[in-house]
């Protein structure tokens, strides 16, 4: 990981913060009084929801191609009651192009949006956006509840600004609606342990998160059973509640659990009740098989174990080697240096946690819940995560990660309470640290970086989608869409969501129609275009073409083809 002159001094200094002031033995414990600490609170929450909101719609439209899906979907789900690629119904995963999946669970979070507000850059972005809002204080809420007022406060902290949850906000895609659902979902669930109606919120809660992203349909199961069996030995409710509550989490779970059937089993494809679709998913890395080359193999065993190792280095927040990552658009100048932070207090949270339980402090069963859950999530993620999680070039291992990262939070905010407790300068260093981190920040996110860090739409695409739409109405022309939208998918259903997305089409008709309407092609594969269509196509895809029964319009990268009209 390469780290900048301001990445390597931010280190240093954060080094010297977090040790130092633990070689001093037994200094006095220090608390903010109540009045400090609800203005911090209160100024944090404000500046998370500011650096989130704030030119929200600063990219382009559909700047990420499951931007489209999602909003293509979400509108579909609206106007026909269904998603588009299901016959008009529902489904456990949503299938985007080979070898991917996404979660469905944001696109109907969606769905009301883009109906009231039309498809946008506003409706596409704002629902998960607030999702992200809302686990501010729910992470405030779960701390709190671990660790105390101190660990709460830093948990929010670690929410508001710390640059993954910032970027991650403001990108649609179905698996970050994960990073922001399940500190909602632990913090009612750990209030469920004395009082039944947050259990029952928290295990629907929990269910919910099965359908945000296909690593979560065997994560959400395992996590409602384990926070229902804890709740039953060790909270103060009546058992009969932790049962209810734990059925009610399973219910939402079925049509997950039927996903997780059919893909260990290799059963076929179905429609359960003949509403939702269950899918079989590419590339699924099935248990028994793992274990089986486990059990004969010696380089099956040194696979397995460098899978466990994979699992935990991207349970280190944020420290993640993946091209996307590191990439200028998530990891902007000197912000490597917070990730490389995050280690040491971690370590500093857990040393300090292993203490209190060493010095007889009794572990709470709300803290035996996250250790479980942390664990069991572990397992899970080294059976069936993704095959290339040690793979730097392009695997989406990041999103296999992000099951993690609200209990990396944990043991940082539990790292920063111990320093806060050593040291006023120690803490009041960090501090520092953290806010100069969160201002290059936000000089890369409102910035020439953040709009040249994006790489997957093209300037121009939007305009001239809308305008091919406009000419395939009058003249009834069919639209050719070209596919080079994003290198690892496969290039036709990207094109075309990227198409239906932009032109804000009208999803009654595009199911009635889908395929006659118009096509979706890969343009290098043309020699000669049909001059009495519509090509909507990038302008070095068109280079060999004879476009004189065309009128030629470009826009960035982008050309629209129409047939010249006598």
């Amino acid at each position: 990981m390469m780290l900048t002159g301001v990445s390597v001094a931010i280190l240093v200094l954060g080094l010297l913060a977090i040790v130092l002031p633990n070689l001093r033995f037994g200094a006095a414990k220090r608390m903010l009084g109540d009045g400090a600490h609800r203005a911090i609170c209160l100024a944090v929450f404000a500046l998370g929801c500011a650096v989130r909101l704030i030119a929200l719609c600063s990219l382009p439209d559909g700047a990420f191609a499951e931007e489209a899906l999602v909003g293509v979907q979400a509108k579909a789900l609206w106007q026909t009651g269904g998603f588009l690629f299901f016959d008009g119904g529902l489904t456990a995963q949503l299938a985007q192009w080979p070898g991917e999946s996404t979660g469905p669970l944001l696109a109907v979070l969606m769905a009301p949006f883009v109906g009231l507000l039309g498809m946008n850059t506003l409706a596409v972005r704002l629902p998960l956006t607030l999702l992200s809002c809302a686990a501010m204080p729910a992470a405030y809420g779960l701390g709190r509840a671990l660790g105390g007022k101190r660990m709460g406060r830093w948990c929010l902290t670690a929410y508001a600004i710390c640059p993954y949850f910032v970027l991650m906000a403001r990108m649609t895609c179905g698996a970050n609606a994960a990073v922001y659902l399940l500190p909602i979902a632990l913090w009612a669930m750990v209030r469920g342990l004395e009082r039944p109606a947050p259990l029952y919120a928290g295990a629907a809660l929990m269910g919910l998160t099965a359908y945000t992203q296909d690593m979560y349909f065997f994560i959400a199961p395992a996590a409602v059973v384990l926070c229902g069996v804890i709740a039953a030995v060790h909270g103060g409710i009546p058992k009969r509640h932790a049962l209810l509550a734990t059925a009610l989490g399973l219910l939402v779970c079925v049509p997950a659990m039927l996903t997780l059937y059919v893909n260990l089993t290799g059963a076929q494809p179905f429609t359960w009740l003949g509403v939702v679709h269950i899918p079989r998913l590419e590339d699924f890395d099935k248990a028994d098989s793992l274990l089986d080359t486990l059990a004969v193999s010696t380089a099956g065993r040194q696979d397995v174990l460098n899978k466990v190792y994979a699992v935990l280095i991207g349970a280190l927040f944020q420290v993640v080697s993946h091209m996307n990552i590191s990439a200028e658009l998530f990891a902007p100048t000197g912000m490597c240096a917070l990730y490389v932070l995050s280690v040491p207090l971690m370590l500093l949270g857990g040393f300090s946690l292993l203490h209190g339980v060493l010095s007889g402090r009794r572990v709470t069963a709300g803290g035996a819940l996250a250790v479980s859950l942390a664990a069991v999530t572990m397992v899970m993620l080294v059976l069936y995560g993704s095959a290339g999680m040690l793979d730097t070039t392009g695997v989406t291992s990041v999103f296999d990660y992000s099951a993690f990262f609200l209990f990396d939070v944990l043991l940082m905010a539990a790292g920063l309470r111990q320093l806060e407790e050593k040291s006023r300068a120690g803490i009041a260093s960090m501090t520092a640290l953290l806010a100069v981190c969160f201002a290059l920040l936000c000089g890369h996110l409102f910035g020439e970086g953040y709009l040249n860090g994006m790489n997957v739409y093209f300037s121009g695409f939007g305009e001239l989608a809308k305008k091919a739409a406009d000419a395939q109405a009058q003249t009834g022309a069919k639209v050719n869409v070209t596919g080079t939208v994003y290198p690892h998918i496969r290039p036709s259903e990207a094109a075309e969501m990227m198409y239906l997305y932009a032109a804000d089409a009208d999803m009654r008709e595009v199911s009635a129609q889908r395929g006659t309407a118009y096509e979706v092609i890969y343009a290098p594969g043309i020699e000669s275009p049909n001059p009495d269509e519509i090509y909507l196509v990038a302008q070095s895809d068109a280079t060999a073409w004879d476009l004189s029964a065309f009128a030629y319009e470009e826009m960035g990268q982008y050309a629209l083809l129409t047939p010249r009209t006598p």
